[in-house]
């Protein structure tokens, strides 16, 4: 009889892994809500990809105004499913990220899929509302 605690690799199959996240200050270094947005998030990701976890990280960052180090909370959503689903909800945490960056006045918002970051900035992402129809 096998061994239960061994898993044949070729059993598994392929995931993909998705990481945003919300600082809670701006790009001035003052205070924002990000609550609104990460919950809107976790809502499409449950949806998409059945749930995922979150996690509170430092973030810091040398503010171009003052020169100093400027100190921050960042949620951090995490979904892990098949590729299919995690590419299918990509365009609605842009969606939101967007909202989130010109709301609460960014400079750019990070993405992670598999490992690779993806810095979108707010020039970009406004750049995105204007070039869509009925934005």
């Amino acid at each position: 009889m096998a061994n239960p605690a061994h898993i044949e690799l070729e059993t598994l199959y392929p995931h993909s892994e998705l990481a945003v996240f919300f600082p809670s200050r701006d790009r001035h270094g003052e205070s924002c809500e990000c609550a609104r947005y990460a919950n809107a998030c976790a809502k499409i990701l449950s949806r998409h990809v059945g749930g995922g976890y979150e996690a509170s990280v430092r973030g810091f960052w040398l503010s171009p105004e003052t020169g100093s180090l400027v100190r921050e909370e960042n949620l951090r959503l995490v979904s892990v499913g098949d590729a299919a689903q995690i590419r299918a909800c990509i365009p609605d945490v842009i969606d939101i990220l967007t909202s989130f960056a010109i709301e609460t006045d960014q400079y750019e918002v990070l993405l992670v899929i598999d490992g690779h970051a993806r810095l979108l900035s707010q020039e970009s992402l406004r750049r995105r509302c204007e070039g869509e129809p009925g934005q």
